[in-house]
């Protein structure tokens, strides 16, 4: 009964104050969406505060490169050396041209994952 009269509370509160509260679907893909810009402006403007905001600390992270005409060879990227990235990147005054990629598309979004 104490639920159902918490329900009917925030159900009154809602409509009484003229908003309809988004589906809880909208917010959790505005998440991923709002984590997935904090990840890429990190690396952007070097800023490690997105960093640490959008990637936990555990994460494994591998992506590839290529010096001149070599093969492409892995690199695993830890927690530690994203932040220290971001920090040298805006440390040295570097920057990211104004027409860098920015757009985020969340395509799926699940329990404990999400793809974007």
């Amino acid at each position: 009964m104490r639920i159902a009269s918490l329900m009917f509370c925030v159900a009154v509160s809602s409509t009484l104050a003229g908003q309809t509260p988004p589906p809880p679907q909208a917010t959790e893909r505005e998440a991923v969406r709002r984590a997935a810009l904090d990840y890429l402006e990190g690396f952007y403007e070097g800023d490690s505060s997105k960093l640490a905001r959008s990637v936990r600390p555990d994460v494994r992270k591998a992506g590839f490169y290529r010096q001149g005409s070599a093969p492409y060879a892995a690199e695993e990227m830890p927690f530690k050396d994203m932040i220290d990235y971001a920090n040298n990147f805006k440390k040295a005054g570097r920057t990211t041209p104004a027409t860098a990629p920015r757009e985020v598309i969340v395509n799926e979004v699940n329990d404990q994952t999400a793809t974007a």
